[in-house]
């Protein structure tokens, strides 16, 4: 991606990496910015410390759309600037152990199908599966009053699942309810 230093005016080019955290910027292309001096925790993937000099938040114009990233300003990098967006592909796909064989044969059935097919898009939402045993819609469980539920309560855990089974990411291959309320692109 290439963008301009509004600063200096300057070209910059940048690499998108959705699987990043944070977001990176070479000290040689922000000269003469006035930057905080908070350093955050940042390792690379070799586990070496980069010399970070500050952090700065900046305006990044993407399309003629306006986004504000916090850069870790560092030296020694090979990009000019690493935009990192995670957050487009932070959901993570979670069932419960009873409903991880019926998932997984629902998923081999509709990719068989030609219903769904292999997705590398960074945009994603998890797989969902409410039990309703008559058959009834309902909406999710309010967030307050699962809340509430929690109140008096003494333990508390998370599970860390080291060896957690891998899940493809999937797309619909068209508009997965009725024709009826699909655009006449996907019909």
């Amino acid at each position: 991606m290439n963008g301009i230093n509004p600063e200096s005016g300057n070209e910059i080019n940048a690499l998108v990496d959705t699987g990043s955290a944070r977001s990176l910027v070479n000290a040689n292309k922000i000269k003469n910015i006035n930057f905080d001096s908070y350093f955050p925790p940042l390792f690379s993937v070799d586990g070496k410390r980069p010399n970070v000099i500050g952090t700065k938040i900046l305006n990044v114009f993407i399309d003629h759309y306006v986004t504000k990233f916090e850069f870790i300003i560092i030296t020694d990098m090979l990009f000019e600037a690493i935009i990192g967006i995670n957050f487009l592909s932070g959901n993570k796909i979670i069932i419960t152990f009873h409903l991880r064989e019926t998932a997984i044969n629902n998923i081999e059935m509709m990719l068989k199908h030609d219903i769904i097919r292999p997705s590398t898009s960074a945009w994603r939402a998890p797989v969902t599966m409410p039990e309703k045993k008559d058959g009834s819609r309902y909406p999710l469980p309010n967030i307050r009053e699962l809340i509430e539920r929690l109140c008096g309560s003494r333990y508390f855990t998370t599970l860390d699942i080291s060896n957690a089974p891998v899940y493809s990411i999937n797309e619909f291959n068209f508009i997965p309810f009725g024709i009826t309320s699909a655009p006449a692109a996907f019909q």
